[in-house]
């Protein structure tokens, strides 16, 4: 079984961080061995993975295994040790590189991506998006049916804006200072009234087009 928890605890070390979430992991684990045996079951080997051998250390022998940076920690956070001496559960080591739970709350990148993405999904790891994609036959995708979140209406105001913008940038370059404000405080005008024709419901775009200093602030910028 895997889950993933947030501590809520501010920790001083690795060390200290995974002894406490091994105890916050610990009432799932065995809640789940216990429903497991309550229907029958037997679980022979109740395997705890981490990745952290002093962690290892501690879980297997207590407060016997404490240092001088780890002494403070309280003593709830040791009851995995009584679990590990009655048997109900076996710690075991596994590499950082193979804990695959990772790819769920980490960014990894690379040949481990592929790796742990192969585990997790039952997938080849050699498998690309792209090149599935295409070698899939079209009734088989998954068909999108809402594209873009973009309505035509304003999809026209912004391809209007930047056949604009483009205008402002050409005459920037080739005209005189002013008549380049003169075009700026006419398309700033053009612009506001696309855009007041377009809007309906809002009521904080019509404040904004109806400012009669817009076109002057626009000319400014």
């Amino acid at each position: 079984m895997s889950g993933i928890w947030r501590q809520t605890l501010n920790t001083g070390s690795s060390t200290e961080a995974e002894l406490v979430g091994i105890d916050d992991a610990l009432k799932h684990v065995m809640w789940g061995m216990y429903f497991i045996q309550a229907h029958g079951f037997d679980i022979k080997k109740n395997i705890l993975m981490q990745d952290n051998k002093w962690t290892i250390l501690m879980v297997n022998n207590g407060r016997f295994s404490c240092t001088k940076i780890t002494k403070h920690i309280r003593n709830r956070y040791f009851l995995i040790e009584d679990k590990v001496g009655r048997g109900e559960v076996v710690i075991q080591y596994c590499p950082t590189n193979d804990m695959w739970a990772d790819i769920n709350t980490k960014p990894l990148q690379g040949g481990l991506f592929y790796r742990l993405r192969t585990r997790l999904m039952g997938i080849s790891e050699s498998y690309h998006d792209d090149l599935e994609h295409e070698n899939t036959h079209p009734d088989l995708l998954p068909q999108e049916v809402h594209k873009c979140g973009v309505s035509d209406e304003k999809k026209e105001i912004l391809q209007k804006a930047g056949e604009i913008r483009d205008l402002l940038a050409m005459a920037k370059t080739i005209t005189p200072p002013a008549t380049r404000n003169t075009q700026t405080a006419v398309a700033a005008l053009l612009l506001m009234k696309l855009m007041t024709k377009r809007t309906e419901s809002s009521s904080h775009c019509r404040s904004v087009l109806e400012d009669k200093g817009f076109a002057q602030r626009t000319v400014r910028k």
